[in-house]
């Protein structure tokens, strides 16, 4: 009896922590860009995966009191590739107050993550290119991989990974800035440019030190260029990212009644 009673508890608590997603609040996303009508599919994505999504298209120089408190209340923040990167980085100092927003952002515009923009690299520079892949560095165990089937081995005898058949903007800098860490470098040895990067709370990225995480995860402008591989890793880093907030509390709760269940 004293098992079928800890069986019983261990259903009641998966049962509380999963079986009631009504109860957990979803993660709410600002997905950053200069075109609302390009937002659509990727909100689309997002928001049938579980995550509550407000574009915003005015985030344009100086952030206001009123903006900077809306992005620090997201749980995430993402820049879309349909958007100015000089809107983002006019001066030093807008650059400071994105680097203090204390929410995690990734950054999906090539543009932005220049070293005469928000300096996550090294270097000024990019290039648009078709169906090229992504070698790693001896770090698939990072959440954005999970799941993932890689699409070969590189030139580095690494795991290769492609997100996108279409075209899309790499920056052409070979390095991180500050404390970042490489994760992903374009598959060809003659160009080994950027295309994965992190940066975790109060790591240096270029002048500043960053508030929460930052990542750079170059995505292309339309997300009919996203595959399914770059689905799995968008959908892999936001949830890494942003986890919801009461899927952790439930979880928690549901551990309680199983403990208290064993004590009985």
């Amino acid at each position: 009896m004293k098992h079928l009673a800890t069986l019983k508890g261990a259903v009641v608590a998966l049962l509380i922590a999963f079986a009631v997603p009504a109860l957990a609040p979803a993660a709410n996303v600002i997905w950053v860009t200069n075109n609302a009508g390009n937002a659509t599919p990727w909100v689309n994505f997002l928001s049938t995966n579980g995550f509550n999504v407000d574009i915003r298209t005015d985030f344009n120089g100086t952030l206001s009191p009123a903006q900077l408190n809306d992005l620090n209340a997201a749980d995430l923040v993402i820049m879309a590739r349909a958007s100015n990167s000089g809107d983002f980085a006019n001066n030093a100092a807008t650059v400071a107050q994105w680097a203090g927003i204390g929410t995690p952002i990734i950054v999906g515009n090539a543009f932005i993550a220049q070293a005469n923009r928000w300096q996550m690299v090294t270097t000024s520079g990019t290039s648009g290119q078709t169906n090229l892949g992504t070698t790693t560095l001896g770090n698939t165990s990072h959440p954005i991989f999970n799941g993932v089937t890689p699409l070969g081995t590189g030139f580095n005898g690494e795991p290769t990974y492609r997100w996108t058949g279409g075209s899309m903007d790499w920056v052409t800098s070979t390095a991180v800035t500050g404390d970042g860490q490489l994760l992903g470098i374009r598959n060809n040895a003659g160009n080994q440019w950027v295309s994965l990067a992190n940066w975790n709370t109060g790591d240096l990225m270029g002048a500043n030190a960053v508030a929460e995480r930052r990542f750079y995860f170059p995505l292309p402008i339309d997300f009919s260029d996203l595959n399914p591989t770059g689905q799995e890793m968008l959908l892999n880093l936001s949830v890494f990212l942003a986890p919801e907030p009461g899927r952790a509390v439930l979880l928690t709760i549901g551990l309680f009644a199983l403990l208290a269940r064993r004590r009985r």
